[in-house]
């Protein structure tokens, strides 16, 4: 895109936005877990703000204590520092009938997707109670969110990093240039899929709620030859996948998270990290979340777009289809020769809805 195709974006107000009162449990730090470290109008204000008493530590800052002596230090989130949430309005200068764009971002290491989702569909709710003419102290939330990182007995909440300064662990990456699309499947597209990978998986035992907050992420990793690969078709390759996401069982999971634990790291976003390396096929996003069905008074949404952090050559972002009904859409980053391969792919593209 030429400089003078790109539109102009406009800020309009920019303001932080805090709970709506004080909270008790806000004045206790919120403390990241083991995997947290490794990885508008004035009514959407005031919902803001409400929501923000259920998801306080959104509003909360990031702070680092040190321990020398150890060349270490503790990341916490200190839920009383800092402004709050930030809230930018902002006009661009394209054509767009009826509509308008709401994001939302977060840092990583304070929840994961599920997290997220369970903020927008909350505020969702409560933007929608107020604007039907609820008071504030009649308005709910569907999901109460539980709090509290994920650790194996014994063990502080308060994890140690081996790092003393941010340079020790924090590494820019460019990722080069890359092409971006949406390839939308049918419902009837992804039964054919599941039928060829034979799809199941596994889940830790007790189940934890969908509303914990905070990040339950881990990633199950699969290998083999590329000529072995392209020898194959796509049902094969969905089967290897799945095959390595059962290997991570109850007793799996625990002990990944364990040894993040007993060895708190942070995940590394540059070539040399495994992720990242040339060949490597990433797959994130969940066809659970419920992307569609929060709205702010316009109706539901018509596309979602993730943004732009942690895109790489090789990165598979699954999002439930607008349409609904198992449909399923997958936004693919890969760099511009292979996305023009895997246009030309016939059995790929026969599963992939024209519109």
């Amino acid at each position: 895109m030429s400089s003078k195709e790109r539109s102009e974006v406009k800020l309009i107000t920019e303001s932080f936005i805090r709970p709506k009162h004080e909270l008790e449990p806000s004045k206790q730090v919120h403390y990241l877990g083991p995997i947290d470290l490794y990885v508008l109008p004035p009514s959407f204000k005031d919902s803001l703000s409400v929501s923000l008493l259920h998801f306080y530590p959104l509003a909360g800052q990031f702070t680092t204590q040190k321990f020398p002596n150890e060349h270490a230090s503790s990341i916490y989130v200190d839920c009383i520092k800092g402004p709050g949430a930030g809230l930018l309005h902002a006009s661009v200068d394209m054509t767009l009938q009826d509509g308008m764009f709401i994001g939302f971002t977060m840092n990583h290491s304070t929840g994961d997707g599920t997290s997220l989702w369970h903020f927008i569909s909350s505020l969702s709710e409560i933007f929608l109670q107020l604007h039907n003419g609820k008071y504030e102290d009649s308005l709910s939330v569907s999901k109460k969110r539980i709090y509290g990182p994920i650790l194996p007995e014994g063990y502080d909440r308060s994890l140690k990093l081996p790092y003393l300064e941010p340079e020790e662990f924090v590494f820019q990456f460019e990722p080069g240039p890359l092409r971006e699309r949406i390839f939308h499947f049918s419902s009837t597209a992804i039964t054919k899929l599941k039928t060829k990978a034979q799809s199941w998986g596994w889940e830790i035992n007790p189940p934890l709620s969908e509303a914990q907050f905070g990040n339950v992420i881990i990633m199950a990793l699969t290998s083999c030859k590329i000529a072995k690969l392209l020898g194959q078709d796509l049902g094969w390759a969905a089967k290897l996948i799945n095959r390595g996401i059962m290997m991570y069982d109850d007793k799996r999971i625990r002990e990944c998270v364990s040894s993040i634990v007993k060895a708190p790291h942070v995940a590394q976003t540059s070539p040399e990290f495994a992720s990242y390396m040339r060949n490597n096929l990433w797959i994130g996003g969940s066809m659970r979340f419920d992307m569609y069905g929060p709205e702010f008074g316009l109706g539901p949404a018509v596309a979602v777009l993730a943004g732009f952090a942690n895109k790489h050559d090789g990165k598979v972002v699954a999002n439930p289809g607008c349409d609904g009904g198992g449909t399923v859409d997958l936004e693919v980053c890969l760099e511009p020769n292979v996305m023009d391969a895997l246009e030309l792919d016939g059995e790929f593209m026969s599963f992939v809805s024209s519109n």
